[in-house]
């Protein structure tokens, strides 16, 4: 997990123009999503017992990855903390 929280803070330093919330468990998505700002985009990491996935969260959608069954995953998973990093930097 410390490599992901590193990471998180290399993206929240490089000024990407995007937000990026604390890590959270998958079960306050709703209520987090709900409380933010909708003017801004939004970058929501959601780790669980079953692994990692996130939330793009803009003003006009959400988009989440990686919140189905990890045994549904094929190719590269967020699921899978190596790979997970790759994934949230392609898809921002």
């Amino acid at each position: 997990m410390a490599d992901i929280l590193a990471y998180l803070e290399l993206l929240r330093k490089s000024n990407i123009g995007v937000h990026i919330t604390t890590v959270i468990p998958r079960h306050e998505l709703d209520s987090v999503v709900g409380g933010l700002d909708r003017v801004k985009t939004w970058i929501v990491p959601v780790h669980d017992e079953l692994g990692w996935a996130f939330a793009a969260v803009y003003p006009d959608g959400i988009h989440k990855y990686n919140m189905s069954d990890p045994r549904s995953e094929t190719g590269p998973s967020a699921w899978d903390t190596e790979d997970a990093g790759v994934i949230m930097l392609l898809d921002i």
